[in-house]
């Protein structure tokens, strides 16, 4: 199979107990979940991936072209 797209979802929580503890910060510490679903060229669903990362660990850079190319 070859990924043709993806969609991702980012949000904002906070690290419940067994996610600090696991990732070694406080309870309650910034996270970014995100969330990526990858389809084929039919647009038809290939996989699903849900990551947790610490807030003060992610850099987003998004570049953007005109619209009259």
């Amino acid at each position: 199979f070859a990924i043709d797209s993806t969609d991702d979802t980012i949000s904002a929580a906070a690290c419940d107990f067994s996610e600090a503890q696991i990732l070694n910060v406080p309870t309650g510490a910034p996270l970014l979940i995100i969330e990526r679903v990858c389809y084929d060229r039919d647009k038809k669903p290939l996989c699903v991936d849900k990551v947790r990362v610490l807030a003060n660990k992610y850099k987003v850079r998004i570049s953007t072209e005109g619209r009259n190319k």
